[in-house]
């Protein structure tokens, strides 16, 4: 396991912003999904997810048991 820690670009705010102005991402926020899924990757290229309720809950994205859907 990780110390907590993830290594990222130092353009990372600059992706982050252009990833949540809403004229270039068809009114969709994708930047704390994109934030989510670099806080898990280990240098191997590869992102494994294992409860993918869990990775959609770290993302921002709140569903309940009744509705499925995201």
């Amino acid at each position: 396991m990780g110390s907590g820690w993830f290594k990222g670009p130092r353009t990372l705010p600059l992706i982050l912003a252009f990833l949540s102005d809403e004229k270039l991402t068809a009114g969709r926020d994708t930047s704390r999904v994109h934030l989510e899924l670099m806080a898990r990757h280990m240098d191997g290229g590869v992102i494994e997810i294992g409860n993918e309720a869990d990775h959609a809950y770290a993302a921002g994205r709140y569903f309940s048991a009744a509705n499925s859907a995201f």
